[in-house]
């Protein structure tokens, strides 16, 4: 009973890795195709912080909804980074506000295979930066972990 059960968690400890390199690998490849998404001008419509309650306490993040045009055709977007943070204080979010304001021009970022795609910032300097690399590094500690357990008893 003992190696059964010793057997069935190790291949759930491999599961749950796998689980956790496959976030951390979808979030890298995220993050890779917004590095290669094009620049041009779009217009800021509305700047405002959120705030939301949560386990963590009051919790802030920028909600900015901006427009832009590609080919004729113009588009909304709400995204700040593809990875948005949120800040334990307001005055963080605030400053992400101040830079834009309703009605001023701003650097938009999009797909350009799917235009409708679109960001302000391709990388926020927040955890979205560093996240994938945690989720990767966890799951390979864990599954050398637990398959070092299994050759070595």
């Amino acid at each position: 009973m003992g190696v059964r059960k010793s057997i069935s968690s190790r291949i759930f400890t491999l599961f749950i890795c796998a689980i956790f390199f496959s976030v951390g690998l979808y979030m890298w490849v995220q993050q890779r195709k917004v590095e290669s998404y094009v620049e041009t001008v779009g217009t800021v419509k509305e700047s405002q912080v959120i705030s939301k309650s949560g386990s963590k306490g009051q919790m802030y993040r920028p909600a900015i909804l901006y427009t832009y045009e590609v080919d004729g055709k113009t588009y909304e977007g709400n995204r700040y980074a593809y990875f948005e943070t949120s800040h334990s204080f307001r005055s963080g979010a605030k400053e992400v506000v101040k830079k834009y304001a309703a009605g001023t021009a701003c650097k938009v970022y999009y797909n350009q295979e799917e235009p409708g795609s679109s960001v302000l910032v391709k990388k926020d300097g927040g955890a979205g930066d560093w996240v994938p690399l945690i989720f990767v590094v966890i799951a390979a500690v864990a599954a050398a972990k637990t398959l070092l357990g299994v050759f070595l008893g």
